[in-house]
């Protein structure tokens, strides 16, 4: 506590929490503004880095869940937010057939996935602080 007897907000909290207010009228802005079909150049290897990106993290997640390192549990939130933006952005680019495709894929395996990476991730953090 602080002289005045108040609690000082982490700076961590005020830096999300300004963050997630500044984004509030760029988000609006971004809503009004952008066009609703968009060409862009290096499509198939952004997908494909991306792509890349969660195998890794999905491999790597394994081997530190394989070995208990304490580090598979920051692995498993961000193959889960991973899989989120993967299940997102499959399904709102896509249209027709593979919009269906992106969807069962989403439904079925991306996002069951995820929520099993945070429920592991959740469960194994309260198990390392309760050896501490």
């Amino acid at each position: 506590m602080s002289s005045t007897g108040f609690s000082a907000t982490p700076l961590p909290a005020v830096v999300c929490l300004s963050g997630a207010g500044a984004l509030v009228p760029w988000v609006a802005y971004l809503a009004s503004s952008l066009p609703h079909t968009y060409v862009m150049a290096n499509w198939n290897a952004a997908w494909v880095g991306f792509d890349i990106a969660l195998i890794l993290l999905l491999g790597a997640t394994g081997l530190l869940v394989r070995r208990a390192h304490p580090h598979q549990v920051p692995a498993a939130y961000l193959s889960a937010a991973f899989l989120l933006a993967d299940s997102w952005f499959d399904v709102m680019t896509s249209s027709g057939t593979a919009l269906f495709v992106a969807l069962a894929t989403a439904v079925f395996v991306e996002l069951p996935l995820a929520g099993f990476l945070l429920r592991h991730a959740s469960r194994a953090s309260l198990n390392a602080s309760s050896l501490q």
